[in-house]
């Protein structure tokens, strides 16, 4: 606080504490925080507390004095930031570290944009609008249509330095060329020919466990997976896949922000791109194959906790060339797809399957509730409070689950009985009907409300 700025100040504790502006002014000239900026707040307070007033005019600034202006904060349950007691106190860290210690004062903790801004590095990408540094990337599909081939794919792109990505005028940012893959599916004998297929530098794709035939799991690798992260500095770690590489239970939610946030940290924690092979749901039957944020299979804490999501799909189920696709990217704006057919060679890069008569009927909010609904009870009898919970984390609103449990007929719901005390939701070709059964089933539809 400069000697201009101070007077209005002065005279408003001179008010306060019924003392001389002469006095008011020399107290300060002797403080020695009494030349720094003072936090607006601290001011505001002293214009009100006419106690903290006299502490701070009492003597100089030293221990003592400090203290007891700290208690005084303390008994008050006044609120100040680190940076606010530092100007106050005219302290330094350590030494403010130790009064705090003393007073058992608690400053508020709080950051702005400004701090953010220094703390992380804004978002890169090993490739622009594809594959962001520092966030995870889900691939999914269904089955047989080359998701780890895809990834393996871009392993070679980064571990050989290709220029360009997929074909297209997108350059690599690569840093070290190495890619650490962790194998949770139990094919090393596959993958050992797929990098000597595509022509991937084995010293390049790195295993986090000395044994290269151990399948990853993250409960049990994940300490071991940072030190090699730590180590090797890679561009870019896959997963393949995320249902193998972990025992937990895949449509619970709790279970899955654990798992996903375990490799959220990690992407972040040392700036690298992640890649989770994973699965979509079964499609409604009669609709075509296509993927979009819905058909990611289980909880919706997957889809929800990665930036980026890519999607393979097969537009034309007679033909071979598959169409790539991002359907989820919070970082940036989406590319335009791309086409692909997984040859003897490798993968030969096309353009995107033109949409077919198929792909022009819209899927409806009830058509994906009932795609949800037969993968969630895939496993089998579910009970109606944990389906309407579980569909509500989906996004699918009560209505909108009734009306795709009845729009096929395909699912069955048990009233309570002496086994259950609750009602319950299975797949009907599960079971084979029964008459008593079926009169459960209409009676639930007077009492349940889903």
């Amino acid at each position: 606080m400069t000697k201009t700025n101070r007077e209005p100040f002065v005279e408003r504790v001179a008010k306060l504490c019924s003392w001389t502006p002469q006095k008011v002014q020399s107290d300060l000239d002797e403080i020695n925080a009494g030349d720094q900026n003072l936090p607006e707040r601290f001011t505001k307070v002293l214009e009100q507390d006419k106690a903290l007033a006299k502490i701070w005019q009492s003597e100089k600034a030293n221990s003592e004095s400090n203290k007891r202006l700290l208690s005084h904060f303390k008994s008050n349950d006044y609120v100040f930031t680190r940076y606010d007691l530092k100007a106050i106190l005219g302290k330094e860290d350590d030494e403010l570290e130790q009064l705090l210690k003393k007073t058992g004062f608690q400053p508020v903790e709080c950051s702005t944009g400004e701090d953010l801004d220094q703390a992380i590095e804004s978002t890169s990408f090993l490739a622009e609008g594809w594959l962001p540094r520092g966030h995870v990337t889900a691939l999914v599909s269904s089955p047989g249509l080359g998701k780890s081939y895809l990834a393996l794919e871009v392993t070679r792109i980064i571990t050989t330095g290709q220029g360009n990505w997929f074909d297209e005028g997108i350059s690599v940012e690569v840093n070290s060329k190495v890619v650490i893959w962790c194998e949770a599916e139990g094919f090393q004998a596959g993958l050992k020919d797929r990098i000597k297929q595509l022509g991937i530098p084995p010293e390049s794709i790195i295993f986090p466990f000395e044994d290269p035939l151990i399948d990853f799991k993250l409960d049990q690798h994940l300490t071991g997976l940072e030190r090699v992260i730590a180590y090797h500095n890679p561009d870019l770690v896959v997963i393949d896949s995320l249902r193998g590489s972990h025992r937990k239970e895949e449509k619970d939610s709790k279970d899955m922000q654990e798992i996903m946030s375990k490799l959220v940290t990690l992407a972040k924690h040392f700036n690298i791109a992640i890649i989770i092979i994973h699965h979509t749901n079964k499609p409604t039957h009669g609709q075509p194959d296509f993927v979009d944020i819905n058909r990611v299979r289980g909880s919706g804490a997957i889809a929800a906790l990665c930036r980026m999501i890519w999607g393979l799909e097969k537009p034309d189920p007679e033909a071979e060339t598959v169409r790539l696709k991002v359907v989820k990217s919070n970082l940036c704006q989406f590319p335009k797809p791309l086409g692909l057919r997984i040859t003897d060679k490798g993968i030969e890069w096309t353009e995107a399957p033109h949409e077919s008569h198929q792909e022009k009927f819209k899927q409806t909010k009830v058509d994906a509730a009932t795609a949800w609904l037969k993968d969630f009870l895939e496993d089998g009898p579910k009970p109606a409070e944990e389906v309407k919970e579980q569909a509500k984390e989906a996004g699918y609103a009560d209505i909108t689950l009734r009306r795709a449990s009845e729009q096929s007929g395909f699912i069955t719901k048990w009233g309570p009985d002496k086994d259950h005390k609750f009602w319950r939701w299975e797949l009907s070709d599960v079971h084979s009907s029964q008459s008593d059964k079926d009169e459960q089933v209409n009676n639930y539809e007077q009492v349940e409300h889903v």
